[in-house]
């Protein structure tokens, strides 16, 4: 009977060892482990407008280690960002994209008519918050929303 004890230690330990551990966070631009040869030229767009006082849509839906280009359009009365720094240290962006981000901050700024295009790859699955950190945008005209990656 001392062998059971001693085969469920061994499974135990063989379980916990076999767990996977959150990966880190990546930085914006940073080296990871993406998926070999990106095609970029086949992002899926995704159509975001920043309007007065809100995102449009407010919550934006994006599949793990897929793909996509952000396309961003102010139409709103004055300057908005896309503000998402939790959301844009979890993907890898296309070398030219990290040019977009205040610096490195994870926040793109859109003055009044903009557009701007963010290709990336979400790396890590999960509900990332997203607002205009502009003066009073978020905390007094609810500018937020919300970015899922499944």
């Amino acid at each position: 009977m001392k062998s059971v004890p001693r085969m469920l230690a061994l499974a135990l330990f063989a379980l916990v060892g076999c767990t996977p551990r959150p990966e880190p966070p990546i930085a914006p631009g940073a080296s990871a482990p993406v998926p070999s040869a990106v095609d970029w030229s086949r992002a899926e767009q995704v159509d975001v407008t920043l309007v007065d006082f809100s995102f449009r849509p407010s919550r934006i839906v994006l599949e793990h280690r897929r793909p996509y280009r952000l396309h961003l359009e102010n139409r709103g009365s004055g300057g908005h960002n896309f503000d998402a720094p939790d959301f844009f240290r979890s993907v890898v962006l296309r070398e030219d994209a990290a040019t977009e981000l205040r610096d490195g901050k994870g926040a793109v700024e859109l003055a009044r008519d903009e557009v701007k295009d963010v290709y990336l790859v979400p790396m890590r699955t999960g509900t990332f918050p997203l607002e205009c950190s502009h003066l009073l945008h978020a905390i007094i005209f609810g500018m937020t929303g919300e970015i899922e990656v499944r």
